[in-house]
């Protein structure tokens, strides 16, 4: 089976997700069971990334580009008033 069929089988889906839920059953279950810690640091871990990554993607992306544009006009028009000439 090819990566695109793959890629476009549903059921390809449902299996990755079946086998990843198993494999985390696996590894965590005995954890708890045990009283670790490690599956709630692991959990943290996860949520801190999620949120980091979903509040910069929802907020900060776009406060910084915008930045990083009016940075770049603002050298543009820094050169053209001192006279340098910008080399690429």
């Amino acid at each position: 089976m090819s990566i695109l069929e793959k890629v476009l089988s549903p059921s390809w889906y449902a299996n990755s997700v079946a086998n990843s839920r198993v494999a985390m059953y696996n590894y965590y279950h005995p954890l708890m069971k045990a009283g670790s810690s490690k599956p709630f640091w692991h959990l943290m871990l996860f949520t801190s990334v999620a949120m980091y990554s979903t509040s910069y993607m929802a907020r900060d992306y776009q406060r910084i580009k915008q930045k990083l544009i009016n940075q770049e006009k603002a050298v543009h028009e820094y050169n053209e008033k001192h006279g340098i000439v910008e080399e690429h």
